[in-house]
């Protein structure tokens, strides 16, 4: 087993290491977000360069499920109740539900894009994905 692929760590898979080598974010370390997909971060192009090959088939399938399932991805979240001031949502099982149905649309996707099983480091970074469309718009400046 020593000759595994290193998987990368939960603090690459939230975004604050880089999904290569693992250098963890610092004053020293500024990591920028894979422009293809947002989802990953990397410490520089070397790493970027080197981590393509296994990152491409997920980036570029993430690309095609939110062109073509995008309005099903949105669509749960346009209809829950939030406070007028906070904007945070009243519903929480409500949210819940909307969550699920976004998860559940984006695996399907990604599943039927890649043609073939996720492997270990799709799966935890899936899995550990933030699942809110504030923090996603926040985090990158841009809706997606």
């Amino acid at each position: 087993m020593q000759n595994a692929p290193r998987v990368p760590s939960v603090l690459a898979n939230v975004g604050q290491a880089c999904y290569n080598c693992f250098k963890e974010r610092s004053p020293g370390v500024k990591l920028m977000r894979c422009s293809g997909c947002s989802r990953v971060h990397y410490c520089g192009s070397q790493c970027q360069k080197a981590n393509w090959p296994k990152h491409k088939p997920l980036c570029k399938a993430f690309k095609a499920v939110e062109t073509t399932q995008g309005t099903h991805m949105l669509a749960p979240f346009l209809f829950l109740d939030d406070d007028e001031h906070t904007l945070v949502v009243k519903d929480i099982p409500k949210l819940n539900q909307a969550i699920e149905r976004v998860s559940s649309v984006l695996i399907d996707g990604l599943t039927t894009e890649l043609k073939r099983p996720f492997i270990t480091a799709e799966k935890n970074l899936i899995g550990w994905e933030p699942r809110c469309l504030a923090w996603k718009i926040k985090c990158t400046g841009k809706r997606r």
